[in-house]
């Protein structure tokens, strides 16, 4: 009780704020996507239960952290919302205009992100469900072509990871370092 006093009382004079409570995952270490066109990009992520609770910078993210947050180190894979079925086939021929066996469509997206929006869920804004993709590398720095053979490494759905590739080679940590 008298470290919440202390601390409100700090707050007040010197403008510090209580630590809110602590994230179930938190993702560092690589680019996030989040489909916002407010922060289209930023490079940390917070989860607790089934909700986003935090997007931006490291720092900001980093006061969500626990005793008992899983740290996920990105090690420069890209996340961004969960992708539907199939949907890095159906991006890469969206921005080639060509299937994987070259037969040309229709239509033709100018734009990675555009495509991506069609095949992602929600934006990865605080309060918004917390589905989200990791993929082995960032399909919007790659050639369109490769968009098709990115590998999903991890799924997270409403908070949980049900899906982690073999390839993800990490193990999830508790600290920051």
């Amino acid at each position: 009780m008298r470290a919440v006093v202390l601390c409100l009382a700090l707050a007040h004079v010197h403008g510090c704020s209580p630590r809110p409570p602590p994230a179930d995952l938190v993702f560092v270490g690589g680019p996030v996507y989040t489909q916002d066109e407010s922060l289209l990009w930023t490079e940390a992520l917070a989860v607790r239960g089934e909700t986003i609770v935090s997007v931006g910078a490291r720092a900001d993210v980093e006061v969500f952290v626990g005793e008992s947050t899983q740290i996920i180190d990105l090690d420069g894979r890209l996340l961004l919302p969960r992708l539907k079925d199939d949907a890095l086939v159906a991006i890469h021929e969206a921005v080639t205009g060509r299937t994987l066996r070259g037969t040309t469509i229709s239509r033709k997206l100018e734009r990675i992100e555009d495509a991506i929006g069609e095949h992602a869920s929600s934006a990865l804004v605080v309060g918004s469900p917390a589905d989200l993709t990791v993929l082995q590398e960032n399909i919007l720095k790659i050639a369109p072509a490769r968009i098709a053979e990115a590998k999903v490494e991890m799924s997270v759905v409403d908070g949980r990871v049900v899906y982690v590739a073999l390839t993800f080679d990490q193990r999830f940590s508790t600290t920051l370092e």
